[in-house]
C-alpha cells in the first residue's frame, strides 16, 4: 500500500522533488526547535543585560552615597577649622582689649602718684 518515498523522485506538475509528509513535518519540527531555542537565548541574554544594569546601578549608587560621606565629612571639618579660627580670633581680641585696659590702669595710677607726689612736695 504505502510504498516509500525515493528522494530523487519528481512530481510531473511542477518539476520539484516529491517531499514526503514526513520529512517535511520533521523540518516544522526542526524549524519550532530553532525557534524555541532562540526564544531562550534570546530570554537569557535579556536577563544577564538586567541583571548587569542592576550591578551598575547598584555600584552608582553605592558611589554616589560614598561621595556625599565624604563631602560630608570635608564640610565638617571645614566648620571646625573655620570656628575654631574664629575662636582664636576672638581669643586674640580679647587678651589684646585687656592689655590696653591693663596699661591705661597703669598709666592712672602712675598719673595718680605723680599728682600725688607733687601735691606733696608743695605741702
Amino acid at each position: 500500500k504505502n510504498k516509500p518515498v525515493e528522494k530523487n523522485k519528481v512530481s510531473s506538475k511542477n518539476n520539484q522533488p516529491v517531499v514526503s509528509n514526513k520529512s517535511v513535518n520533521k523540518e516544522n519540527e526542526e524549524q519550532e526547535k530553532l525557534e524555541k531555542e532562540k526564544l531562550v537565548k534570546e530570554k537569557q541574554e535579556k536577563e544577564e543585560q538586567e541583571k548587569l544594569a542592576k550591578e551598575q546601578e547598584r555600584q552608582e549608587k553605592e558611589e554616589q552615597e560614598r561621595l556625599a560621606k565624604e563631602k560630608e565629612e570635608q564640610d565638617r571639618l571645614a566648620k571646625e577649622k573655620q570656628e575654631k579660627e574664629e575662636q582664636e580670633k576672638l581669643a586674640k581680641e580679647q587678651e589684646r582689649q585687656e592689655k590696653e585696659e591693663q596699661e591705661r590702669l597703669a598709666k592712672e595710677k602712675e598719673e595718680q602718684d605723680r599728682l600725688a607726689k607733687e601735691k606733696q612736695e608743695k605741702e
